[in-house]
């Protein structure tokens, strides 16, 4: 949370700066209260990097930035589409004089919370801004650094400048690794500005709507966006037929999306340019055209980078250097993990026993595991698994290797000594800042080693809500932990493998598996007491166990399941055994028939309860 609340922090404060250097923006706010409001945000940054704990606060601090720059973005939205007028603008210091005094009750919760703990705050309290609504010099713009990519600039410089017929470019690379951060200097570059009569900015994103994207480019044009989509792309292919245009169409994720609006963009045969970022190697296939592939910076320029955020371009006190070794090695040449971690790191005590602690913390730096696999063993992992589903056309070989092409195809693997060796270097993409969002992901599996115990694994993993199938094995995690799966809203089979849970308790609090249809728990050699009801599983269908020598009972209240179909116990305890036998006594007593339990039959019970329904498998 103390990540999300930084990062919360620093988008707003980015978008002020792009406000107040914005030529036609800057003066549609007061400046004053844009001081105060970030000498507010400077306090709250002090405490977010201080006390990772508060999570209330933390939360607050979230909710407050988000809305801050929703107010922010819409009134600016607006003054491009030609809205803003002198009722809008009174409107709007209304809206962030209430903004800023719920920003201000945050800090004042925050000292309250520092006092109480005992905290001495260097930051001091701001004053509040004066009455006057006029407006001063704009800052300084803070242009974002292009470390190591001076060659993709020059490249995509050369492309952009010319006279021939209208050419589409593709930048492509893995997420976090710059590809909108060069697009976005190179549209900025003054060489760009002068060249082209017309320039658009477009947002495309996973969720797109041609709507929205027309809209966009509209506005950036000084055209109008409260229109039908057929009146919007007309207004845009108008706007653009006969001049040199350049349009960037940032986070392209499918084909579909350009096919939406690309009818929209004239060929008038004078140069004019469209960039599109994407990190999906089949939209580059698509366009045909060369593309430019962003690849990782190397260590020099990674650390040139850190240096640069986290020191203010100053050299690395000596003291700190090894720690900053450790930390820009974990980054593996992201741009994005780099600024985020620098940017935290840049602003809190520079001691190296706080830079080791913080260093060590998995949910500030998540150490990308970079090694190499065998595609051929890999394979062969994954049919024997059961992972692969065989089609007409292909073998299970073939559809295999498809996946593994997909996932490269993604940016999700690189490619290593693939030709060579037949091997994939696998990299992690870890959760900093929104890298990746995995968003679409069905069925996940997570396997742990005893020797590199995870029993943190859900204090440093966000899993996406689209799951639907999960696998946990050998991440000896605490079954507290399980608090973290039951809300998953698409889950529907749970399977815990090799110790994936450990502890002699599992207990209900108020958890709810609301979709969950099958549960399998295997080795979890230390697992007593299982408390729960037929509220925490409202509709699960199999129960699977096994290995449970030294569980007590199932819970008795799973057989009121009314969607429950078959309990499978093998190898657990007498007891456990009973009490499944227990249940399905009960409930055929209550007239229920529908219930099948399997025991192994090497610990057949003699003289137990019989019935047509109870197999000894």
């Amino acid at each position: 949370m103390a990540a999300t609340a930084y990062a919360s922090l620093v988008s707003l404060l980015n978008t002020m700066d792009q406000i107040q250097i914005h030529p036609h923006l800057s003066t549609c706010f007061d400046n004053y209260q844009f001081q105060y409001l970030r000498e507010i945000v400077d306090v709250l940054v002090d405490f977010v990097e201080n006390y990772s704990e508060a999570e209330d606060l933390m939360r607050r601090i979230v909710d407050a930035a988000h809305e801050a720059e929703d107010v922010i973005e819409v009134e600016a939205a607006d003054r491009i589409r030609g809205k803003f007028t002198t009722k809008s603008a009174k409107m709007l210091l209304r809206r962030l004089e209430k903004m800023i005094q719920e920003m201000s009750s945050i800090k004042e919760s925050v000292i309250k919370f520092k006092e109480e703990t005992g905290f001495i705050s260097s930051m001091r309290r701001p004053s509040p801004p004066p009455s006057s609504s006029s407006s001063s010099a704009p800052c300084a713009a803070k242009k974002t650094t292009m470390r190591g990519f001076d060659r993709h600039v020059a490249q995509l410089l050369d492309e952009l400048i010319g006279h021939d017929s209208r050419r589409i470019l593709p930048i492509v690379g893995m997420g976090g690794i710059g590809k909108t951060t060069l697009a976005r200097n190179v549209y900025d570059n003054s060489l760009v500005v002068y060249h082209f009569d017309v320039r658009a900015w477009v947002t495309v994103s996973q969720e797109y709507n041609a709507s929205d994207m027309l809209s966009q480019a509209l506005s950036c044009l000084g055209g109008s966006s409260d229109k039908a989509d057929d009146e919007l792309g007309e207004e845009l292919h108008q706007t653009l037929y006969g001049r040199r245009y350049l349009i960037v169409l940032d986070d392209v994720w499918s084909v579909a999306a350009w096919e939406k609006i690309k009818s929209f963009f004239p060929e008038n045969g004078n140069g004019s340019r469209i960039v599109v970022t994407t990190r999906e190697q089949k939209v580059v296939n698509y366009f045909g055209s060369s593309s430019l592939f962003v690849d990782f910076l190397d260590y020099k320029n990674s650390w040139d980078l850190f240096c640069e955020v986290a020191f203010a371009e100053q050299n690395c006190p000596p003291q700190l250097e090894r720690i900053v070794e450790k930390i820009v090695g974990k980054c593996r040449g992201l741009p994005l993990a780099i600024r985020v971690i620098g940017g935290l790191l840049g602003k809190s005590l520079r001691t190296q026993e706080y830079w080791e602690e913080i260093a060590k913390d998995k949910s500030l730096v998540l150490e990308c595991s970079n090694h190499k696999i065998d595609v051929s063993r890999l394979i062969k992992l994954w049919v024997a698994g059961g992972f692969i589903k065989r089609t007409k056309n292909q073998s299970l070989e073939q559809v295999a290797e498809s996946y593994i092409n997909e996932l490269v195809d993604r940016n999700l693997l690189l490619v290593g000594e693939l030709t060579k060796h037949k091997k994939v270097e696998l990299g992690w993409s870890f959760h900093l800042h929104n890298i990746v969002r995995l968003s679409k992901l069905e069925s996940l599996s997570i396997r742990g080693r005893r020797e590199r115990y995870v029993g943190d694994l859900f204090e440093s993993l966000t899993l996406p809500d689209s799951l639907i199938e999960l696998t946990l094995d050998g991440c000896y995690t605490a079954w507290s932990g399980m608090a973290m799966i039951a809300y998953l809203p698409r889950l529907q089979l749970l399977h815990l493998k090799g110790q994936a849970m450990v502890g002699s308790e599992w207990k209900f609090v108020k958890e709810e598996f609301r979709g969950l249809k099958h549960l399998t728990i295997s080795d979890s050699y230390d697992l007593i007491n299982w408390i729960a009801d037929k509220s925490n599983f409202p509709v699960l269908e199999t129960l699977y166990l096994l290995s449970l020598k030294k569980l007590d009972e199932i819970p008795l209240d799973i057989g009121e399941i009314p969607t429950l179909e078959k309990i499978t116990i093998i190898n657990c305890s007498e007891s456990s055994r009973m009490s499944a036998i227990k249940i399905l006594e009960e409930q055929e007593n209550l007239g229920n028939r529908a219930l099948r339990v399997e025991i192994d039959r090497r610990n057949q019970i003699r003289g137990c309860y019989e019935s047509s329904n109870l197999h000894f498998i």
